[in-house]
């Protein structure tokens, strides 16, 4: 794609500010009216009537969230996405719409938009969905230095539309993954119970097979390598890696289907054992026939290829019981087991 960006100055680390909101619609009376909404709840909030302008002002300005509308001429909010994410691949993009239809919602969801609203949006739901955005930008923020704190592990359930346990996910504070393979064999170990559940290790790469521990030999058919924010140099490489992986016992998630790099071309390429979806299609799906059928349209796809789809991020009863009735298999998040510290070795 032709970069449609002028040269860009350095950007500026976020302090303590407010959310820097960049707001972008044909609509000059929307416009006005949802920057004096968002104002009054103590964002910054800059305004642009084209997406042409909104590249430029990228460009020049850092921003934590943009939200835009999907039809406008020229560069509407599919185009702008995508060059967005060429430049800013974590920027966190919200898209907006006063025609839904599933093909759109699709390509948004290919493309990286992190939520998907249908106008007119709630101001308590929009506020909702920035909030949530920045919080995701800031769970993917890499601090990995050589004085960083020791590293903590916490631990999260997985479980089945019963109820009933099928695994862990284990993450450690350092966000590309464990650091310390001696410590993450203890808690495998820890884990087992009973049974030999699956443990959930995220990780940012694909070289996991190079983790410097004996220890996690005999225990890789318990791990499934949870891959987030993965960048990929060549389609045919990720897809040796990944062979590789499963010769030595590991099985693969892809982490936040529905995201800027948990694409579906990713998935085709990785063919994961697992797939989670993510949080921003799994909250509110039971009030969105948009969302619903994106959904089934991925776990039928997953399905076909005899994959288990895990739903992430559960707050409501209703979203659990909507997700079930779709065909997923397996539920993470608040409403089905709270995040635990693992005590130290």
């Amino acid at each position: 794609m032709t970069n449609i960006f002028p040269s860009r100055r350095a950007p500026v680390p976020r302090e303590q500010r407010p959310l820097k909101v960049l707001l972008v619609d044909d609509d000059m009376l929307l416009l006005r009216t949802t920057q004096r909404l968002l104002a009054r709840d103590g964002y910054d909030v800059v305004t642009c009537g084209s997406g042409a302008e909104a590249l430029i002002r990228v460009a020049a300005h850092a921003f934590d969230v943009v939200i835009s509308d999907l039809d406008m001429p020229l560069i509407g909010g599919l185009k702008l996405l995508r060059a967005l994410r060429e430049r800013e691949p974590e920027l966190p993009v919200l898209l907006m719409t006063g025609r839904p239809e599933v093909e759109s919602a699709a390509s948004a969801i290919e493309h990286g938009a992190l939520q998907y609203l249908i106008k007119p949006v709630a101001p308590e739901r929009l506020v909702q969905a920035i909030e949530a955005a920045a919080h995701a930008r800031r769970q993917h923020t890499v601090v990995d230095s050589p004085d960083a704190r020791e590293e903590s592990w916490t631990t999260r359930a997985i479980v089945r539309p019963d109820g009933s346990l099928f695994g862990h996910e284990l993450r450690s504070t350092c966000e590309r993954g464990p650091s310390d393979f001696s410590r993450l064999a203890a808690h495998l170990q820890e884990l087992a119970h009973d049974a030999p559940l699956p443990c959930f290790i995220r990780h940012q790469t694909l070289d996991f097979a190079q983790a410097p521990h004996p220890a996690l030999g005999p225990l890789a058919n318990r791990i499934v390598i949870q891959l987030s924010d993965l960048s990929l140099s060549t389609l045919d490489d990720a897809r040796h890696q990944a062979a590789r992986l499963r010769q030595l016992g590991f099985r693969l998630c892809l982490d936040q289907l529905g995201t800027g790099y948990g694409t579906l071309t990713t998935f085709t390429a990785l063919e994961p054992e697992f797939v989670k979806l993510a949080p921003s299609l799994v909250t509110d799906i039971h009030l969105s026939a948009t969302k619903q059928k994106v959904v089934a349209s991925l776990i039928t796809l997953a399905h076909e290829m005899e994959q288990s789809v895990i739903a992430d991020g559960l707050l409501a009863e209703e979203d659990k019981a909507t997700l079930v009735v779709l065909g997923c298999q397996l539920l993470q998040g608040p409403l089905v087991g709270a995040e635990a510290a693992l005590l130290s070795h």
